[in-house]
Parts: C-alpha cells; sequence; structure tokens
C-alpha cells in the first residue's frame, strides 16, 4: 500500500517509514541510502503519482530545501530548478543532511493527531530550533546520545524507538535566542511562499538595507563585522549579475549565493513579508511558484534552451527565450562548445585526424527523459 507523504516530510523520511511499515517495498533499496542520484527521485516521484518535470520539481519544492534556492529568481530563468531534472550527478545533497534533527514537541503533537511521527525538511536545513514550538532540535538520540548517522542507527528510530523506549518520550529544551528562531521562521516562510521573487530586485533590496545598517555602525561588533561582510557579497553579486542579466548571459543562474542572501534576510527582518513589504520594484517578475515547474534547462551556456514539457500531447516544446549576444563571442561557451566533436555511442566510428592531430571527442549526454501524457 502506497502510504501519504506527509507535508514537509523529507523524501529520505518518506522512503523509510515506506519501507519500516510495508513489506511490499515499492522503493529499492538504494532508494533508502543516504544518497539519491537524480534518477532515484525521479522514481520517487512517479511512485507518487508525480510524473515529469512538472511531478520532480513538486517533490523538490514541498519536500527539500530546494525553495531557498529557486524563489529567488530572474525574469530570464525558466526554469525552477534547472537542469537538476536531466543532472547526471550521482548524489542529491540537497535531500540530505549527514546528521538529521527533530523537535520532541512536533513528534508528541503528531502521535496525537496521526498515531505517528515523521521527520520534517527543517531537519536538514541547518536550522536548530522549530518555528512552532520555539524549543531546541535534538540532533543526537535522547536514549542512548548518539547521532542519528551513526552506524547502526539510523532514521527509523523514529517508529521503532532505541533500546525500548521512543522520540516521544524526550523532554523538549525551550530556546533562550531570539535569531535561531528568527531564522526558522524566515525559512519555513520562503518554503510556502507562492510566488518567484525578483533576484536583481531581492538583491537590490538586500544592499540598501545591509548599506543603511552598517552606516548606522551597530553597538553589537560581531553583527557590524556581519553586516559588512554580507554588503560585500551582495553587493558584488548586484554589480555582476546587474551587467550579465542586461547581456541575458543564462549560466550565472545557478551561480547565485544563496546562503549570502538568507544570512542578510535573517539578519535584516523578523519575518519574510517584512522583506517583501520593503522589496524595491516588486511588481517585475512575481512569477507564481508552480508555473515553471513543468520546464527544465536543457543545455546552453550564454544562451540558456529549455525545454517546456506538454502533458496532454507527451511532448517537449524546445525554446530560447532569451539568446544572448555573448554566444558568439570567440572563446563564449556556447562558441567552444560548437568546435567540440560530438559522437553518439551507437556510431561506434573513430573520430578523423586533422592535419595529423587527432582530436578528442566527446560522447553525448544521454537522452532526457520520456514526456509523459497526463490526462486526456
Amino acid at each position: 500500500m502506497l502510504l501519504r507523504i506527509q507535508r514537509d516530510e523529507t523524501i529520505r523520511s518518506y522512503i523509510e517509514r515506506s519501507t519500516f511499515l510495508s513489506e511490499q517495498h515499492l522503493f529499492k533499496k538504494n532508494h533508502a541510502a543516504d544518497e539519491l542520484t537524480i534518477s532515484d527521485l525521479r522514481e520517487v516521484a512517479s511512485i507518487l503519482g508525480w510524473h515529469g518535470c512538472y511531478g520532480f520539481n513538486q517533490l523538490l519544492h514541498n519536500h527539500t530545501i530546494q525553495p531557498l534556492l529557486s524563489v529567488f529568481k530572474n525574469p530570464q530563468d525558466m526554469a525552477y530548478s534547472g537542469s537538476k531534472y536531466i543532472s547526471q550527478s550521482a548524489e542529491y545533497v540537497i535531500g540530505f543532511e549527514p546528521n538529521p534533527k527533530f523537535c520532541p514537541e512536533c513528534v508528541k503533537a503528531d502521535i496525537s493527531s496521526l498515531g505517528y511521527s515523521y521527520w520534517r525538511r527543517t531537519a536538514i536545513s541547518g536550522l536548530t530550533v522549530c518555528r512552532v514550538h520555539n524549543v531546541l532540535l535534538e540532533a543526537n538520540c535522547p536514549i542512548c546520545s548518539k547521532r542519528f548517522d551513526a552506524p547502526g542507527h539510523g532514521l527509523d528510530v523514529m517508529w521503532k524507538g532505541c533500546k525500548g523506549e521512543y522520540l516521544q518520550g524526550c523532554a523538549s529544551r525551550p530556546n533562550l535566542g531570539s535569531s535561531a528562531l528568527r531564522r526558522s521562521i524566515l525559512f519555513e516562510d520562503i518554503c510556502n511562499y507562492r510566488y518567484h521573487v525578483p533576484l536583481l530586485s531581492a538583491l537590490e533590496t538586500l544592499s540598501l538595507k545591509l548599506c543603511s545598517v552598517t552606516v548606522k555602525k551597530q553597538t553589537n561588533a560581531s553583527q557590524a563585522k556581519m553586516s559588512e561582510d554580507l554588503y560585500k557579497i551582495i553587493n558584488g553579486q548586484l554589480t555582476r549579475f546587474t551587467k550579465l542579466s542586461s547581456d541575458n548571459v543564462g549560466f550565472y543562474f545557478e551561480s547565485v549565493d544563496f546562503d549570502a542572501m538568507f544570512n542578510a534576510l535573517a539578519l535584516l527582518y523578523d519575518d519574510f513579508e517584512e522583506f517583501i513589504r520593503d522589496l524595491v520594484r516588486s511588481e517585475e517578475g512575481m512569477r507564481d511558484i508552480t508555473s515553471l515547474w513543468s520546464t527544465f534547462r536543457a543545455g546552453g551556456h550564454e544562451s540558456a534552451f529549455y525545454i517546456r514539457e506538454d502533458y496532454t500531447s507527451g511532448v517537449g516544446e524546445w525554446y530560447c527565450p532569451f539568446p544572448s549576444s555573448r554566444s558568439g563571442e570567440f572563446g563564449s561557451g556556447d562558441h567552444v562548445r560548437k568546435l567540440i566533436p560530438m559522437l553518439y555511442p551507437c556510431c561506434g566510428i573513430d573520430y578523423p585526424k586533422e592535419a595529423g592531430v587527432e582530436r578528442s571527442p566527446m560522447w553525448v549526454d544521454p537522452p532526457n527523459p520520456a514526456v509523459p501524457c497526463v490526462g486526456s
């Protein structure tokens, strides 16, 4: 029986909970491993009934920390998670953290309402406080004091307990600081925000705010130093990305320092809505968060090109909405790519020598996933 994945439940939690409770294993053994390939994640999404690129991004948005990397987006970027959908990387680090954490009060509330609990994505976000209960997240087993990633001590402790005891019996520890709670509130706000925030507008807003804070010379020396460091990073990104955006250069879409943006938000604002009210030119580029779920970046360097999946016909539409003038320049990424000989594995031929020099061929990437035909 297919279990329902809970709101904010991590992918690994869902897989291990399903494997623990069901004798009919819907997931492969490697699905419960600490590392998942992109292919594994596409398969997990399909098992849940979420097909194609849309379903893949639905899984990422609701059950990983991908929103932190996708909410701030340039209007020229047409793919929610960039090229992740067709990535050939061996692991997917966004879905996992070496040692997850849990909130004792959330576990107790889940047991009362659901009869079981699960690992939330706050467990993999690097946060230390539960937003709902304002208590510290526990990174060690309260029964044996081992880390949850210790050998022989996996995430199934959430359901089978440890040494005959269960996590709901763990006492919670109150959080006494405001900054850690503010980070947790900000994280949840970003994950739940329904629109893409224009990247340049966000950087400009943060840069102006950090500049004013730095000028005021805060009494807290550590905060003043943090403000200055963040201002250099944010303002540097604003300057660089403004130029790249004007030239329609697509490779910078996935090179943004989102950690610095999150740290700046946590330093300057109590919640995300306060930042949105402060946003410069907020009317530009506010697209619905689901509007790009069907599209993935399929290639290109300076000129990014995309494939938008049409689930009515089961076909993919290729398009390049913002070609860059830099693509034709000598030495550009797109120019170099055109010069590299591409061979298909099925060809079985040796690339000929030119003037006595044998050029090194490059195999073409595997074909993109088939587009499902969903509904009538």
